[in-house]
C-alpha cells in the first residue's frame, strides 16, 4: 500500500511542482510513516509487561514519543490484570501507596499491586518525588483517553500464569462502564495458549499463539527479539491486531508496514 502511495506521490508531483517543490512534497508525504487513519483511534497496552508497547511500536500501529505519542502507567510497567482492574476501579487513588525501593533490583515497586517498575531504574531510592512525578502524568494521560470520544483499541498480555478467564472478562465489565459500551475494543494475546476460549467473554477478541522463546522472561534481549522466530511471532500480532482494528471500525492501522 505504501509503496503504491509513494509511486504515485512520485509520478504526480513531477508533472506538478519545480524540481525543489517535488523535494519538499515527496519528504513531507512519501514517508513510511505517513497517517492513512480514516479516524483516529487509540491503542493503549494495559500489561501485563513491555512487550505489548514495544510491538505495537515497533511494527508501526501506536506512535512512537518522537512523533507525540504519550506514556501511560501500564506500558512499561509490570502490572497483574488482577491489579489492573482494581486500580481502573478505584481510579489510581492509592496508586502510589506501599511504594518500596528494591536496592538488590535497583527500581521501585507497589507491594500491594504487585508492580514492578524496571524501566524506571533512572529514578533512584532518594527521587521518590521524580517517581511519583512522572507516573501522575502518565496517570493523568490515560485518564484523559479514557474519557476521550475517539476509537480506543485496549491491549492485554495474558502471560505468566497470572491471567484467567474471570480477570479478562472483569476486566471487559470495567472498560465497558467506562466507555458506555461505545468505541472500545479489549483485544487479549493469549502467549501460552492457557485461557479457556467458551469461558471468554465473545466480545473480546483473544488472539491465542504460543511464545516462541526458550526462555520467556528473556524475550526482550537481542538474541530473542531479533530472531526470525520471534520477527514472524510478531508479524502474526500485528496482523491480528490490524485486522481488529479494520473489522471493528472501519479503519486503516496508523501505518501500513511490510514487515521484515
Amino acid at each position: 500500500m505504501i509503496k503504491l502511495m509513494n509511486f504515485c506521490i512520485r509520478i504526480l508531483s513531477g508533472f506538478i511542482f519545480s524540481s525543489e517543490e517535488r523535494k519538499r512534497f515527496r519528504e513531507k508525504y512519501s514517508k513510511e510513516e505517513i497517517s492513512i487513519s480514516a479516524k483516529e483511534y487509540n491503542l493503549i497496552s494495559l500489561g501485563c509487561c513491555c512487550m505489548p508497547r514495544y510491538v505495537l511500536t515497533k511494527y508501526g500501529l501506536k506512535k512512537t514519543k518522537e512523533q507525540g505519542e504519550l506514556s501511560y502507567p501500564f506500558d512499561l510497567s509490570v502490572t497483574p490484570t488482577s491489579s489492573v482492574i482494581k486500580l481502573l476501579k478505584n481510579n489510581f487513588d492509592d496508586y502510589f501507596d506501599n511504594l518500596v525501593y528494591d536496592r538488590s533490583l535497583g527500581y521501585w515497586m507497589n507491594t500491594k499491586y504487585n508492580l514492578a517498575f524496571n524501566h524506571d531504574q533512572d529514578c533512584s531510592e532518594s527521587e521518590k518525588s521524580k517517581f511519583v512525578e512522572r507516573f501522575e502524568k502518565r496517570i493523568n494521560n490515560l485518564k484523559l483517553l479514557l474519557k476521550n470520544q475517539n476509537i480506543c483499541i485496549y491491549f492485554v498480555l495474558a502471560w505468566f500464569g497470572n491471567e484467567r478467564e474471570q480477570y479478562i472478562n472483569n476486566l471487559y465489565k470495567v472498560l465497558s462502564a467506562i466507555r458506555h459500551k461505545k468505541n472500545f475494543r479489549l483485544i487479549v494475546l493469549d502467549v501460552e495458549c492457557k485461557l479457556n476460549r467458551k469461558k471468554v467473554n465473545k466480545s473480546i477478541e483473544l488472539f491465542q499463539v504460543h511464545h516462541p522463546y526458550v526462555e520467556a522472561n528473556n524475550w526482550w534481549k537481542d538474541g530473542y527479539r531479533d530472531s526470525l522466530a520471534s520477527i514472524q511471532y510478531c508479524n502474526l500480532i500485528v496482523e491480528f491486531v490490524r485486522n481488529v482494528v479494520k473489522k471493528n471500525f472501519d479503519v486503516i492501522t496508523y501505518r501500513e508496514k511490510t514487515l521484515e
